[in-house]
């Protein structure tokens, strides 16, 4: 579930993201027709992150554009790390992921936030990976893993109900 006070502060930061990019840029994703939808993902979603944790940032782009970017812009003492991607090449990657059985694409894409989008690129691109990973895995995704792991560890220190080596041999061995 997402906190809406962290979701909030999440949305403001991507806001403060889109008009740097306009002034600084000339990068205008809300009213260039080539940007087709926008989502973030990760740990500052999750809520798993700490005060060196970046903000991801993936920008879907039509066929039209010429060149993938990544990279990574500072904003309040914050980096967001940003990819433009091309829809067609977001898809490869998550066919690519699946035959490899990476879960990268169900762990981060399925779980990801709207941040706009055209004609529900970004909706049919969630659906479309949890349909793909609906059945398939029978032992829990990676990512998956991961997020609830450091969830219960981040729990776990805070309540101090038990150090965290007591807590992950219990999960491990038990």
């Amino acid at each position: 579930m997402i906190d809406a006070k962290r979701n909030k502060e999440n949305i403001e930061l991507i806001n403060s993201f889109i008009i740097y990019m306009k002034e600084n840029y000339g990068i205008d994703y809300l009213n260039d027709p080539k940007y087709i939808g926008m989502m973030y993902y990760g740990s500052r979603l999750t809520g798993n992150y700490n005060k060196t944790s970046d903000l991801d940032l993936c920008i879907i782009c039509d066929s039209s554009s010429e060149k993938e970017y990544k990279g990574v812009v500072r904003i309040n003492g914050i980096d967001i790390e940003y990819v433009e991607k091309k829809e067609e090449s977001i898809y490869s990657s998550i066919d690519s992921d699946y035959k490899r059985r990476n879960s990268f694409p169900k762990s981060t894409y399925s779980r990801a936030y709207v941040v706009f989008e055209k004609d529900d690129c970004v909706t049919r691109l969630k659906e479309y990976v949890n349909s793909l990973f609906a059945n398939d895995f029978e032992l829990p995704l990676i990512g998956e893993v991961i997020d609830d792991l450091a969830t219960a560890l981040k729990n776990a220190a805070v309540s101090q109900l038990a150090p965290p080596s007591i807590f992950i041999s219990s999960l491990l061995f038990n």
